[in-house]
């Protein structure tokens, strides 16, 4: 563990790419970039992906890319959440990249506490706890402080409570592609995870119980709206990857989706 904490400390330690989808939220923007660029670890190219805002948020981020040369503006008219990411991913230049949702905020160790997990047992991915919050005020705590590790593999990692989002989790480079599947309007990050399981079936993950995320739910948001398009999109992704677990007769996958 020293030998990691001198590695963070120097100035070669490798890049993390931050990619923050950002549309309408200028009241929560602030919060959200000052908990980026006032982190432990510096190393960050943090990518902030306009997606067609129409409020203060355009003006914010400008704001926020004079005070700190490693943020990057990405605009673009709205095509919402899942291209955002994309977008992202494409200029992301990181060794590692994370998924940051612009009104929510992380902790000030997010980044080398994940980056540590991640160097420790040789990971693809890292993930941590994470703290639930509503008005400012702490509803739901899912993880208690703790800074032991757990390493499992896939099949473990279905069972995690988080295992259905993008945030608080560090991914190597070469597993984050541009694939958030721009239909969905809800749950595109559980179809994405899911393709990273079955195209990666030997992934190795790391997992901290340290609350380092915090995901604010606020009443409009996506997460706040619920449609049948997406569901149904949703839906057709089970089963074409269970039908393929099921012609390759594969266990270990049927049942991840069990």
């Amino acid at each position: 563990m020293a030998e990691i904490e001198r590695m963070l400390q120097l100035n070669n330690c490798p890049l993390i790419s931050v990619v923050i989808p950002v549309y309408n939220v200028a009241n929560y923007l602030d919060r959200c970039i000052k908990s980026v660029v006032e982190n432990d670890y510096h190393n960050l190219q943090i990518i902030c992906v306009n997606d067609g805002s129409t409020d203060e948020s355009g003006n914010k981020l400008e704001y926020w890319k004079k005070k700190d040369s490693r943020i990057q503006i990405i605009t673009t008219e709205n095509m919402g959440l899942s291209e955002a990411r994309n977008n992202g991913i494409r200029e992301a230049k990181g060794k590692y990249i994370t998924f940051v949702d612009s009104d929510d905020w992380v902790h000030p160790r997010y980044f080398s506490t994940l980056l540590k997990g991640i160097i420790l047992y040789d990971a693809d991915i890292c993930v941590c706890g994470e703290i639930r919050v509503s008005n400012d005020k702490e509803v739901n705590k899912i993880a208690e402080p703790n800074i032991e590790w757990s390493k499992m593999g896939i099949s473990q990692f279905s069972k995690l409570h988080n295992r259905g989002f993008v945030w608080g989790k560090l991914y190597k480079r070469e597993l984050a592609q541009p694939i958030f599947d721009r239909a969905m309007l809800r749950c595109e990050d559980i179809a994405y995870n899911m393709q990273l399981v079955f195209s990666h079936p030997d992934l190795v993950v790391v997992v901290t119980k340290e609350p380092l995320y915090y995901y604010f739910y606020r009443s409009g948001s996506l997460m706040d709206t619920s449609t049948g398009k997406p569901n149904k999109l949703l839906f057709e992704y089970f089963r074409h990857f269970a039908e393929e677990s099921i012609e390759n007769k594969n266990d270990i996958l049927q049942g991840i989706l069990l």
